[in-house]
Protein backbone atom coordinates (compact mmCIF):
# COMPACT_ATOMS: atom_id res chain seq x y z
CA UNK A 1 0.00 0.00 0.00
CA UNK A 2 2.80 2.25 1.12
CA UNK A 3 4.90 1.55 -1.97
CA UNK A 4 5.14 4.22 -4.69
CA UNK A 5 4.07 3.31 -8.12
CA UNK A 6 7.59 2.74 -10.40
CA UNK A 7 6.14 3.17 -13.61
CA UNK A 8 6.04 7.17 -13.92
CA UNK A 9 8.30 9.85 -14.84
CA UNK A 10 9.47 12.25 -12.57
CA UNK A 11 7.67 14.87 -14.55
CA UNK A 12 4.26 12.86 -15.03
CA UNK A 13 4.88 10.92 -18.00
CA UNK A 14 4.29 7.39 -18.02
CA UNK A 15 7.07 4.69 -17.95
CA UNK A 16 6.03 1.39 -20.06
CA UNK A 17 5.63 -1.70 -18.33
CA UNK A 18 7.73 -3.34 -21.07
CA UNK A 19 10.60 -0.84 -20.65
CA UNK A 20 10.95 -1.55 -16.87
CA UNK A 21 10.59 -5.48 -17.20
CA UNK A 22 13.40 -4.57 -20.05
CA UNK A 23 15.70 -2.83 -17.62
CA UNK A 24 14.70 -5.52 -14.67
CA UNK A 25 15.77 -7.93 -17.42
CA UNK A 26 19.24 -6.41 -17.85
CA UNK A 27 19.80 -6.61 -14.14
CA UNK A 28 19.27 -10.50 -14.29
CA UNK A 29 21.35 -10.77 -17.40
CA UNK A 30 24.23 -9.21 -16.25
CA UNK A 31 24.48 -11.35 -13.21
CA UNK A 32 22.90 -9.13 -10.74
CA UNK A 33 20.31 -8.97 -8.62
CA UNK A 34 16.95 -7.43 -7.89
CA UNK A 35 19.14 -4.77 -6.17
CA UNK A 36 20.86 -3.66 -9.43
CA UNK A 37 16.87 -2.49 -10.29
CA UNK A 38 17.00 -0.12 -7.26
CA UNK A 39 18.65 3.00 -9.07
CA UNK A 40 16.43 2.67 -11.84
CA UNK A 41 13.81 2.28 -9.74
CA UNK A 42 14.46 5.14 -7.57
CA UNK A 43 15.03 6.99 -10.32
CA UNK A 44 11.55 7.05 -11.89
CA UNK A 45 9.42 6.35 -8.83
CA UNK A 46 7.11 9.89 -8.00
CA UNK A 47 4.07 10.37 -6.40
CA UNK A 48 0.89 10.99 -7.13
CA UNK A 49 1.52 14.82 -5.43
CA UNK A 50 4.54 15.05 -8.08
CA UNK A 51 2.25 14.47 -10.83
CA UNK A 52 -0.65 16.90 -9.64
CA UNK A 53 2.26 19.69 -9.48
CA UNK A 54 3.58 19.09 -12.92
CA UNK A 55 0.26 19.70 -14.26
CA UNK A 56 -0.24 22.82 -12.25
CA UNK A 57 2.82 23.79 -13.29
CA UNK A 58 1.82 23.80 -17.23
CA UNK A 59 -1.57 25.15 -15.96
CA UNK A 60 0.07 27.76 -14.37
CA UNK A 61 2.25 28.81 -17.22
CA UNK A 62 -0.63 28.61 -20.19
CA UNK A 63 -2.60 31.06 -17.51
CA UNK A 64 1.23 33.82 -17.53
CA UNK A 65 1.45 33.36 -21.46
CA UNK A 66 -2.19 33.87 -22.05
CA UNK A 67 -1.73 37.09 -19.93
CA UNK A 68 1.51 38.18 -21.84
CA UNK A 69 -0.19 38.09 -24.94
CA UNK A 70 -3.17 40.07 -24.04
CA UNK A 71 -0.66 42.83 -22.75
CA UNK A 72 1.36 42.85 -25.97
CA UNK A 73 -1.85 43.17 -27.81
CA UNK A 74 -2.78 45.78 -24.93
CA UNK A 75 0.34 47.36 -25.74
CA UNK A 76 0.19 47.20 -29.62
CA UNK A 77 -3.29 49.27 -29.87
CA UNK A 78 -1.98 51.62 -26.94
CA UNK A 79 1.20 52.10 -29.23
CA UNK A 80 -1.64 53.07 -32.60
CA UNK A 81 -3.64 55.40 -30.18
CA UNK A 82 -1.10 57.33 -29.14
CA UNK A 83 0.87 57.56 -32.43
CA UNK A 84 -2.15 58.61 -34.88
CA UNK A 85 -2.64 61.95 -33.42
CA UNK A 86 0.78 62.91 -32.72
CA UNK A 87 2.04 61.61 -36.15
CA UNK A 88 -1.16 63.69 -37.77
CA UNK A 89 -0.50 66.92 -36.19
CA UNK A 90 3.59 66.23 -37.05
CA UNK A 91 2.31 65.87 -40.85
CA UNK A 92 0.45 69.28 -40.48
CA UNK A 93 3.12 70.91 -39.55
CA UNK A 94 5.83 69.67 -42.22
CA UNK A 95 3.51 71.22 -44.79
CA UNK A 96 2.58 74.10 -43.04
CA UNK A 97 3.64 77.52 -45.36
CA UNK A 98 3.56 79.65 -41.92
CA UNK A 99 7.32 77.15 -40.71
CA UNK A 100 10.29 77.67 -42.09
CA UNK A 101 12.39 74.70 -44.16
CA UNK A 102 14.67 73.96 -41.23
CA UNK A 103 11.75 73.94 -38.66
CA UNK A 104 9.77 71.56 -40.96
CA UNK A 105 13.26 69.63 -41.58
CA UNK A 106 13.17 69.06 -37.46
CA UNK A 107 10.09 68.36 -37.32
CA UNK A 108 9.99 65.51 -40.14
CA UNK A 109 13.14 63.81 -38.60
CA UNK A 110 11.41 63.83 -35.19
CA UNK A 111 8.15 62.14 -36.97
CA UNK A 112 10.29 59.81 -38.75
CA UNK A 113 12.37 58.63 -35.72
CA UNK A 114 8.61 58.03 -33.92
CA UNK A 115 7.53 56.27 -36.71
CA UNK A 116 10.91 53.92 -36.39
CA UNK A 117 10.83 52.94 -33.05
CA UNK A 118 6.97 52.23 -32.96
CA UNK A 119 7.95 49.59 -35.63
CA UNK A 120 10.98 48.30 -33.71
CA UNK A 121 8.60 47.98 -30.55
CA UNK A 122 5.53 46.52 -32.90
CA UNK A 123 8.06 43.72 -34.81
CA UNK A 124 9.31 42.94 -31.12
CA UNK A 125 6.03 42.19 -29.82
CA UNK A 126 5.25 40.42 -32.48
CA UNK A 127 7.74 38.43 -32.58
CA UNK A 128 7.63 37.42 -28.40
CA UNK A 129 3.69 37.26 -28.94
CA UNK A 130 4.73 34.24 -31.76
CA UNK A 131 6.72 32.51 -29.17
CA UNK A 132 3.98 32.49 -26.05
CA UNK A 133 1.18 31.68 -28.44
CA UNK A 134 3.75 28.50 -29.38
CA UNK A 135 4.28 27.94 -25.76
CA UNK A 136 0.61 27.81 -24.88
CA UNK A 137 -0.37 25.62 -28.15
CA UNK A 138 2.63 22.86 -26.87
CA UNK A 139 1.42 22.66 -23.20
CA UNK A 140 -1.91 22.28 -25.19
CA UNK A 141 -0.55 19.03 -26.98
CA UNK A 142 1.32 18.21 -23.38
CA UNK A 143 -1.97 18.50 -21.50
CA UNK A 144 -3.90 16.47 -23.72
CA UNK A 145 -1.50 13.76 -23.77
CA UNK A 146 -1.05 13.04 -20.14
CA UNK A 147 -4.72 14.13 -18.86
CA UNK A 148 -8.41 13.96 -19.96
CA UNK A 149 -8.65 17.14 -19.85
CA UNK A 150 -8.43 19.25 -23.63
CA UNK A 151 -7.49 23.08 -24.17
CA UNK A 152 -7.35 23.99 -27.91
CA UNK A 153 -8.35 28.01 -27.37
CA UNK A 154 -4.83 28.94 -29.19
CA UNK A 155 -4.48 25.21 -31.47
CA UNK A 156 -8.01 26.18 -32.78
CA UNK A 157 -7.19 30.24 -32.97
CA UNK A 158 -4.01 29.49 -34.86
CA UNK A 159 -6.03 27.15 -37.38
CA UNK A 160 -8.73 30.32 -37.78
CA UNK A 161 -6.25 32.72 -38.69
CA UNK A 162 -4.74 30.51 -41.01
CA UNK A 163 -7.95 29.82 -42.80
CA UNK A 164 -8.84 33.31 -42.79
CA UNK A 165 -5.67 33.95 -44.86
CA UNK A 166 -5.77 37.61 -43.29
CA UNK A 167 -2.57 39.64 -41.92
CA UNK A 168 -2.11 39.69 -37.60
CA UNK A 169 -3.13 43.21 -36.37
CA UNK A 170 0.16 43.48 -35.39
CA UNK A 171 1.62 43.26 -38.83
CA UNK A 172 -1.29 45.75 -39.62
CA UNK A 173 -0.44 48.40 -37.43
CA UNK A 174 3.39 47.87 -38.40
CA UNK A 175 2.11 48.46 -41.94
CA UNK A 176 0.69 52.11 -40.60
CA UNK A 177 3.90 53.00 -39.07
CA UNK A 178 5.92 51.83 -41.61
CA UNK A 179 3.73 54.26 -44.04
CA UNK A 180 4.07 57.23 -41.99
CA UNK A 181 7.76 56.60 -41.49
CA UNK A 182 7.94 56.69 -45.28
CA UNK A 183 6.11 60.02 -45.21
CA UNK A 184 8.47 61.43 -42.87
CA UNK A 185 11.31 60.24 -45.14
CA UNK A 186 10.19 61.85 -48.01
CA UNK A 187 9.62 65.04 -46.08
CA UNK A 188 12.78 65.39 -44.34
CA UNK A 189 14.79 64.34 -47.84
CA UNK A 190 12.96 67.53 -49.26
CA UNK A 191 13.15 69.92 -46.80
CA UNK A 192 16.76 68.89 -46.24
CA UNK A 193 17.65 69.78 -50.26
CA UNK A 194 15.83 73.16 -49.58
CA UNK A 195 17.65 74.22 -46.18
CA UNK A 196 20.96 73.13 -47.76
CA UNK A 197 20.00 74.34 -50.85
CA UNK A 198 19.22 77.96 -49.86
CA UNK A 199 22.69 77.55 -47.76
CA UNK A 200 24.66 76.90 -50.97
CA UNK A 201 23.42 79.51 -53.00
CA UNK A 202 23.25 82.27 -50.65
Amino acid sequence: MGEKRADCHPLGLKWSRGAIAAEKGNAHSSGGSTRDWRPFRAHIEVSAIDEAKYHDTLLKEYAEAGALCRNIEQLTRTSLSLFVPAATALAGFVVAPSLSPLTKLVLAVAGLAYALLLVNTVHRNRAYYSKYVARAKEIESLIKRESALVMSLYTSGAEVAKSSRTFSNKLAIAAVFWLAAAYFLCAAIVYTRHVFGAASAS
